[in-house]
């Protein structure tokens, strides 16, 4: 078994998470959606809508990583 020190902070901003209400985009797999949640992305984030979770799958993890 191997134990991994986890902070303090990130342990609390998981409760947090699970606490409460959190804006979260998910973005899904398949290389044809990559450009199109780049364009959703920066267009919700023009808005004003900024998320406090990115959780992404194959290109949409790629686009999370450019994001993050």
């Amino acid at each position: 078994m191997v134990l991994i020190e986890v902070p303090l902070q990130v342990t609390q901003d998981i409760v947090r998470y699970r606490m409460e209400k959190c804006t979260t985009f998910v973005l899904s797999g398949g290389g044809s959606c990559g450009p199109l949640q780049v364009g959703a992305m920066r267009a919700l984030l023009e808005a004003g809508i900024v998320p406090d979770l990115l959780v992404g799958t194959s290109i949409g993890a790629v686009n999370v990583a450019r994001f993050g």
